[in-house]
């Protein structure tokens, strides 16, 4: 009978065992099945640091195993420790050697696995006290997905929320036009905030977490404090992130916030578009674009390695669709969450 081994973090300096190999390379065959891209692949390096943890988030990492203790598939398991306390994300995966091509219907043992993975899914969601289940699919003609999201559904998860992924050329995007009179540029790296701005900053990312379109996902942000800044900037430290962040003001006033991270555990030419926001009074001006031609030219001069930012936005957001495109916004997948009550 199939039965879950959970795969620790490899400790200092060790190698990594080969039960993370495993997973790390069918994460990535899934993935490159599903993008055609190796640029946003996975590395041991990323895994070891996901099974480490932050103190924003904690991830269990469950392999299920048959009799043999061959791998048959994976179950990660991420907690939030800041916001969306009362949900828990889910991603399945199937080991390499089952994951089925695109044409081709999943067959029994695929489909036993799945089932598994998801009751699995389930009980720690309920273990937990959790009152939702979070999952990501993508919105594709493959056999496969097709049918993991007809099963997810009549296990009662419903389709919340959709985003559009791709990337913009840094090397494409136009030079940082010139502000207007009384707007003032201001960038900042590895959240090493002058102590002036610092608490607009929280604000700002107050603002963005409450703006951000969530579709129907429940969703339950935290609060923006200080010493949250304080945790994430010693967190960048630690594991090497690099991250530029870009705001405009007016006199003493943010305007506008933008952030862009760069991953040393992953292609050296790719970065990640973080949280962008305006506040309400001061949009419609433009400044939403002004903000990211001027983030990436400091992308260019901060992290000249960085070709792409990979940016994530909801297909219901059309304005910064707009603003994306507007930039050179390649799409390449959509993404579908799919969301299950457990619990009142």
């Amino acid at each position: 009978m199939p039965t879950f081994q959970e795969i620790q973090a490899p400790g200092s300096h060790a190698e990594p065992s080969e039960a993370l190999r495993a997973f790390v390379f069918s994460a990535n065959l899934e993935m490159q099945d599903i993008t055609g891209d190796t640029a946003t692949s996975t590395s041991y390096q990323a895994c070891e640091e996901m099974l480490i943890g932050s103190p924003e988030s904690s991830t269990t990492l469950l392999c299920l195993e048959d009799d043999q203790r061959y791998p048959l598939g994976y179950l990660q398991i991420t907690e939030s420790l800041k916001d969306n306390l009362d949900t828990l994300d889910v991603d399945f995966l199937l080991h390499a050697e089952l994951q089925p091509l695109a044409e081709d219907a999943p067959e029994a043992e695929v489909r036993e696995t799945a089932l598994t993975l998801i009751d699995e899914a389930i009980r720690q969601g309920d273990r937990r006290a959790k009152r939702f289940l979070n999952t990501w699919l993508p919105v594709t003609n493959h056999r496969y997905f097709q049918w993991l999201r007809s099963v997810l559904e009549a296990c009662g998860f419903e389709p919340k929320l959709e985003e559009a992924h791709g990337w913009i050329r840094v090397p494409d995007v136009p030079a940082d036009p010139v502000l207007d009179a009384g707007l003032n540029l201001h960038v900042w790296r590895d959240f090493r905030i002058d102590d002036a701005w610092r608490g607009q900053v929280a604000k700002m990312l107050e603002l963005g977490d409450a703006d951000v379109p969530n579709g129907a996902l429940h969703t339950t942000p935290a609060p923006w404090t200080l010493e949250r800044i304080e945790s994430l900037q010693k967190l960048t430290v630690r594991r090497g992130n690099r991250i530029v962040h870009t705001a405009i003001s007016n006199n003493d006033r943010l305007l506008g916030y933008t952030a862009v991270v760069w991953y040393p555990t992953g292609d050296p030419s790719v970065a990640w578009q973080d949280l962008s926001v305006i506040t309400p009074e001061a949009r419609g001006r433009g400044l939403g674009k002004l903000l990211k031609q001027h983030s990436y030219a400091a992308v260019r001069e901060h992290l000249p390695t960085v070709q792409r930012v990979c940016s994530q936005v909801a297909t219901s957001n059309i304005a910064m669709l707009r603003l994306n495109q507007a930039l050179g916004f390649e799409g390449q997948t959509t993404w579908v969450a799919l969301q299950k009550t457990i619990g009142v």
